[in-house]
């Protein structure tokens, strides 16, 4: 790899020069995927071998395909790997650590580009965020109704919950999951083939678990991790609640959240006041930020 591709620059792939292919063979190399795809376990069962389907597969995303059918089918003869069907096969796997393979991508990155990562005097943040995928089967497991802020109104969609290191070149997934929530769920309906399996077990953190369990042990786990290097949390006004901001402060991170505009009231100074009143009380001595068009205070 080039040292113009070899830095963590999310455009790495639209430089002048640069192929799809070579690009995420070369990083593929140099984070020793296929070491780590072995050490997870992922055996060949017959057929083609897994880290060419799995090659194949992280290729659909990155040339933009809204299909990953309309890619392989064009593609796949590229990576002997048989017929289009041999994909959905190997993503239907239930022995697939996906979690634990994407977990040691992300440290693996990091530990490698180190320098780049931290040199941010600002310090690196952890972000986390939700997204809704939308599935118009009423009986897709693990979808539920959520509701969908932009479109104002509720949808039926897969929630995932996800976190990352931001830093001054770009952003490094670390975490995420699937949070079913608790209206109107489609459970799944029949066993699993192994219990212990990674997939049943993100089945029922998906269940059983809330964005605010997620949030939680995501920052304990990657302030732990970073210890020193980590310094932010930003989060959206859902993960705005008193426990929340308790977990960032017990783990030594300063957070930068959206509070909503309810009756959850926050001391300062000795008193109680509510998002409301606390930006009444400070707005006369609100000064504009630096390179942009809002005023505040700390």
């Amino acid at each position: 790899m080039t040292n113009t591709l070899s830095a963590p620059i999310t455009t790495a792939l639209k430089a002048f020069g640069s192929f799809v292919d070579n690009v995420i063979a070369s990083s593929a190399c140099e984070l020793g995927l296929t070491r780590l795809v072995r050490q997870t376990g992922l055996k060949k069962k017959q057929g083609a071998d897994p880290m060419s389907i799995l090659m194949a597969a992280i290729h659909a995303p990155l040339v933009m395909k809204d299909s990953t059918w309309a890619f392989c089918e064009r593609f796949i003869k590229q990576y002997q790997v048989g017929e289009k069907d041999v994909i959905y096969r190997f993503l239907l796997r239930q022995d697939i650590r996906w979690k634990l393979i994407t977990s040691k991508l992300a440290e693996g990155f990091i530990s490698t580009h180190e320098k780049e990562v931290f040199a941010d005097e600002d310090g690196v943040a952890l972000v986390i965020d939700d997204s809704l995928r939308d599935r118009s089967g009423k009986k897709v497991e693990a979808s539920a109704k959520h509701w969908d802020h932009c479109r104002k109104r509720s949808v039926r969609s897969h929630q995932v919950v996800a976190a990352g290191l931001s830093f001054a070149k770009g952003y490094i997934p670390v975490a995420s999951q699937i949070i079913t929530g608790t209206k109107k769920v489609f459970e799944r309906g029949f066993k699993w083939q192994d219990k212990r399996s990674e997939v049943a077990r993100a089945y029922d953190r998906g269940i059983n678990e809330s964005k605010n369990d997620f949030f939680a042990r995501t920052v304990k786990q990657t302030a732990n991790r970073y210890r020193g290097k980590l310094k932010w949390v930003l989060a959206d006004a859902w993960h705005g609640s008193r426990a929340n901001l308790k977990v960032i402060m017990d783990n030594g991170l300063a957070g930068i959240i959206l509070l909503k505009r309810g009756k959850t009231k926050y001391r300062y100074q000795g008193r109680l006041y509510t998002i409301k009143e606390l930006y009444q009380a400070a707005k006369r001595r609100m000064q504009k930020v630096d390179g942009g068009a809002f005023r505040g205070i700390s």
